[in-house]
């Protein structure tokens, strides 16, 4: 009995011996979905309507300093407000400036009494508007005044006091980012940043 047993044994091993182990395929990494991508949105100037009681203004425009497309203008009030961008809504509707996206507003509308000129055209859509979330103010292209610090200059005012955007948007991945400032109340030195801040949506035009 010793011996047959003895016997079954050697030859299992044997057999075991010889067999090639079997590799298990290689896993795929798992897609994080959580993964950031900036939402670009592009802009219709007719999805938003003038507010309750909010009333056109009188006043002229040129081709926006902000924004080289058809469309797009640099308005200044009778009173001497300026405002750009603004956006033509459609044939004798009053100009909206200085759209908030994300609420849903104009910050003006402006009539004007002469022909609007022709903007220049160019090769793509720019992003105006951006979003950065929850823990920062929204911005807007363009400033009131050239503003720029250790020769970089000042391409977005945001929605709160002396917060900027520095240069131009990095949007060579997925996720785009802007270089996020605080300055004093001066706008003369940078108190914050510059900080790399994630843009959660970009509105194009």
């Amino acid at each position: 009995m010793h011996l047959k047993l003895a016997l079954f044994l050697a030859a299992l091993l044997s057999t075991l011996s010889g067999c090639v182990p079997v590799q298990a395929p290689p896993t795929t990494p798992a897609v994080n979905s959580n993964a950031q991508v900036t939402e670009v949105l592009p802009f219709d100037p007719a999805s938003i309507a003038p507010a309750g009681g909010q009333q056109p203004i009188a006043g002229t425009c040129e081709a926006s300093q902000s924004l080289s497309h058809r469309g797009a203008y640099r308005c200044t009030t009778d009173a001497g407000a300026t405002f750009d961008p603004c956006f033509a809504r459609g044939d004798s509707e009053p100009l909206g400036c200085k759209p908030n996206p994300v609420a849903g507003t104009y910050s003006a509308f402006v009539n004007v009494g002469t022909p609007l000129p022709t903007a220049e055209v160019s090769g793509e859509k720019a992003p105006f508007f951006l979003n950065l979330g929850a823990q920062k103010p929204t911005c807007s292209i363009g400033t009131t005044s050239s503003l720029e610090f250790d020769g970089t200059p000042v391409t977005y005012s945001c929605a709160a006091p002396g917060a900027w955007i520095l240069g131009a948007l990095r949007t060579d991945q997925p996720a785009w980012q802007a270089d996020y400032v605080v300055t004093d109340s001066n706008v003369s030195t940078i108190t914050y940043g510059p900080e790399a801040t994630f843009v959660v949506q970009a509105w194009v035009y």
